[in-house]
């Protein structure tokens, strides 16, 4: 009996971990990504471990790739203003408008270097 909780124990620890381990990249969709998350944290919550939201999210924050460090700036004060589930719309939608930045800036170089082949021909 002490075993199981001793090892119901160690296996919550092991979970809660994973979740503060856990990390973003900045080769994988950002949607994928915050799935993960949520499945961590609704993981924690199946074994009763229960994070303020605040956490939650603020460590979501920390976790988002390094080439989003300016956002990431911005969404630190701006944090305690929204739950979790305005949080994770606010990081999609930056993710969205960034892939369309960067399609538009490739479609850009792809015009130019058209262009110039053009004059070049």
């Amino acid at each position: 009996m002490v075993n199981e909780t001793l090892e119901e124990e160690e296996a919550a620890m092991a979970r809660e971990s994973e979740a503060i381990r856990w990390e973003m990249s900045e080769d994988k969709d950002i949607k994928d990504q915050i799935n993960e998350y949520h499945k961590l944290v609704d993981d924690l919550k199946s074994e009763n471990i229960k994070l303020p939201e605040e956490f939650v999210a603020g460590l979501l924050i920390e976790k988002l790739p390094d080439s989003w460090r300016d956002y990431k700036q911005q969404l630190k004060h701006k944090q305690k203003q929204m739950s979790l589930a305005d949080l994770i719309v606010h990081i999609i939608i930056e993710e969205t408008t960034r892939n369309k930045i960067h399609a538009n800036k490739a479609k850009e170089i792809t015009t130019k270097a058209n262009l110039m082949q053009h004059q070049n021909s």
